[in-house]
C-alpha cells in the first residue's frame, strides 16, 4: 500500500500557477487588528498523555475569570487562550506560574505575525524566596546577584520604605 502512495506522490506535478507564492497581508486578511486581541499562547510541558478537556476545565476553574476564555488546541500541547476581557488575561499572566497535572503551563503574549512552528516556549517567571540573609544583604543588588544565578532577575518586593 505504501508503494502505491509513493508512486502516486511521485506523479504529482504542480502547474506554474500553483507554484507561485501567495503573500497574505493585513489587506488580504481584512482587519487584522482584532486577531489575537486578549490572547495568550500556552504550552503544557509534558510528554505524558493528558485529558485536554480536563485541562481546559481545570484552568477555567482555578483562574476564576470574570468574562471567560476560549481555549483552542493549535499544536501538540500548544494552545491559544482567547480571553473575553483584558483584565482576565492580565490576571492570568500576573498570577502564574500555573500547572496542570503536575506539569508547568507556559504562557506568553500572542504574536499574530509569528508562525506556529516558530513559537518558542522556553521560559517562565517564578517567584523565589531566599531565607537566612543577613540584614545587610536584604537589598535589590544582592537579590539581583542571587536571582541571576538561578535565572534572570526581574524584580523584588519592597515595602514603602524600600525594605525587603
Amino acid at each position: 500500500m505504501d508503494e502505491q502512495w509513493e508512486a502516486l506522490w511521485n506523479k504529482l506535478v504542480l502547474t506554474e500557477e500553483e507554484k507561485e507564492d501567495i503573500e497574505a497581508t493585513a489587506t488580504v486578511n481584512g482587519d487584522g487588528t482584532k486577531v489575537g486581541r486578549f490572547c495568550l499562547i500556552g504550552k503544557l510541558l509534558t510528554d505524558k498523555p493528558f485529558n485536554i478537556e480536563a485541562m481546559k476545565s481545570t484552568l477555567r476553574m482555578v483562574w476564576r475569570l470574570v468574562k471567560g476564555v476560549a481555549i483552542t488546541e493549535v499544536g501538540r500541547n500548544l494552545f491559544v487562550f482567547q480571553f473575553n476581557h483584558p483584565l482576565d488575561r492580565r490576571r492570568v499572566l500576573d498570577n502564574g506560574p500555573w500547572t496542570f497535572d503536575k506539569s508547568l503551563v507556559l504562557l506568553k503574549d500572542f504574536q499574530r505575525d509569528v508562525q506556529l512552528l516558530d513559537i518558542k516556549m522556553e521560559d517562565a517567571l517564578f517567584w523565589v524566596q531566599v531565607y537566612n540573609l543577613s540584614f545587610g544583604c536584604m537589598n535589590k543588588e544582592v537579590n539581583a546577584l542571587i536571582g541571576n544565578k538561578v535565572g534572570k532577575f526581574i524584580d523584588m518586593e519592597q515595602d514603602d520604605n524600600g525594605a525587603c
